[in-house]
């Protein structure tokens, strides 16, 4: 396998949570932790895959390739409700596991 861009392993989400709450932050607060803590359970149970998908990768140097995890930062979108609370919906973006070329080496 060649890598010249980044090469994804495990490529998940995008995933999406919702909150509501008495203020705009605590809103998007809430929603922003649920993506996050999800993400986390997700990549933590996909790690032990790493070495399995990795497995026989040759980049074109023969070095070996570099594990990069691509975790984003939620964004959130928040409206008013009639009530006067707040409801908010946190999306991440697609998040998960690639294989890159090592940085060279500076002399």
């Amino acid at each position: 396998m060649n890598i010249g861009d980044p090469d994804w392993i495990i490529k998940l989400g995008p995933i999406t949570r919702t909150n509501h709450a008495g203020t705009k932050k605590q809103a998007e607060e809430g929603a922003a932790i649920q993506v996050k803590e999800d993400i986390k359970v997700i990549m933590d149970t996909a790690k032990p895959l790493i070495p399995l998908l990795s497995k026989g990768v040759i980049l074109s140097g023969g070095a070996e390739p570099v594990v990069k995890e691509e975790v984003p930062v939620p964004e959130v979108v928040s409206y008013q409700l009639p009530d006067g609370k707040w409801f908010s919906i946190a999306t991440s973006k697609v998040f998960g596991v690639k294989l890159t070329e090592p940085k060279p080496k500076e002399e």
